[in-house]
């Protein structure tokens, strides 16, 4: 464990949504989610936790740019028609679904790209983080086999929501 340090969050079933929740119940924070390429999977596998009662407050699930545009409005400078692809995007997701639910924080997945797998560098997917203190915005290629994709990326975001959540005092 000292060797690992925040690489271990949990010990036998712990799964990272309840290291998550263990967390946010410690700090007394609540937490949001905006999903739109893992289609509710961070909102079912939270929602799923029982402890997380009061402090994952529930998600939205995006599958559309015009959805995308109602949720968030036009003070976020998106169009419809303009593809949300960029960092960009997935920050002015989370900080509309923090906002949105009076959240502490709020973690969004933006859209996975087209999957090319004879590109040499895969297109990347967005995520972000809004909190009190501003929003950070990560980027992972969108590569892997489609069977695992999704998990991979919802894991991601809950653990930048961990990582997020170490950083701040108790």
């Amino acid at each position: 464990r000292e060797c690992l340090g925040n690489l271990v969050f949990g010990e036998e079933d712990d799964e990272l949504q309840d290291a998550v929740v263990r967390l946010l119940r410690r700090r007394k924070k609540t937490l949001a989610t905006a999903e739109w390429g893992t289609a509710g999977l961070l909102a079912q596998w939270l929602g799923g936790v029982d402890a997380a009662v009061g402090h994952y407050l529930g998600g939205l699930v995006v599958g559309s740019e015009t959805c995308l545009v109602n949720l968030l409005g036009t003070q976020t400078g998106l169009t419809a028609g303009n593809p949300p692809t960029g960092g960009d995007f997935a920050e002015a997701m989370a900080a509309g679904c923090r906002r949105l639910f009076g959240a502490d924080y709020a973690v969004a997945v933006g859209r996975f790209p087209e999957s090319d797998p004879a590109a040499a560098d895969p297109e990347p997917v967005f995520f972000a983080l809004a909190g009190p203190d501003g929003a950070s915005v990560e980027r992972l290629p969108y590569a892997g086999h489609p069977a695992w994709v999704k998990i991979l990326c919802a894991k991601r975001a809950l653990n930048l929501v961990r990582l997020a959540l170490l950083s701040t005092p108790q």
